[in-house]
């Protein structure tokens, strides 16, 4: 993820999201997830290191 986005979202969040609760308990592991994600998903649509490409992700999720 582009940190200057990241910063971004962080303050907007911050901004609408009161500490410690739920919501924001939920979207601290939006931002993980989606960090995962990231980290695994390669730009030409693969998952990294597996093998796999988009129609064989869309079979497995299908």
């Amino acid at each position: 993820m582009d940190p200057v986005r990241s910063v971004i979202r962080d303050r907007e969040q911050s901004s609408r999201t009161a500490t410690g609760t739920i919501e924001e308990k939920i979207l601290t592991l939006q931002e993980r997830k989606q960090e995962l994600a990231d980290m695994l998903w390669s730009e030409s649509g693969a998952v990294a290191g597996s093998g796999l490409n988009d129609e064989d992700i869309a079979f497995l999720l299908g």
